[in-house]
């Protein structure tokens, strides 16, 4: 199985922003959509999250393992085809500069940019 393109979004909800250096790690919200030749989609989530503000960014990493499809073969390919034992972890670096947060007692939705880290190799 080959994956043209994967998407991993993660929704985070923090109750509270401390100060610089610290991480939280326990139970979040993943969620993945892949799509491949032909119409071939894969839709999946995970729960694993640690989340980590070190002042200059707020960092988000997911075990791959953690993953789930739906299918345990399906989830044995992906995690073959992503070579999970060698990379075990995707993760997410967002300067805090780019990030918006809402006034108390408001929600904001907003976009930042970030890099995104797979199967070795980081990108924008």
């Amino acid at each position: 199985m080959q994956l043209q393109r994967l998407v991993l979004s993660f929704a985070i909800l923090l109750s509270s922003w401390a100060s610089a250096g610290w991480t939280q790690a326990g139970t979040g919200s993943v969620s993945f959509n892949a799509v491949g030749p032909a119409g071939f989609k894969i839709n999946g989530k995970g729960e694993k999250v640690t989340v980590s503000d070190d002042g200059a960014k707020l960092s988000v990493a997911v075990p791959l393992a953690s993953l789930e499809t739906g299918i345990d073969l399906r989830n044995k390919h992906m995690l073959e085809d992503l070579e999970a034992e060698k990379f075990p972890t995707a993760t997410l670096e967002v300067a805090l500069s780019a990030l918006k947060f809402p006034a108390d007692g408001e929600t904001l939705s907003a976009e930042a940019r970030g890099q995104f880290g797979l199967h070795g190799q980081t990108k924008e």
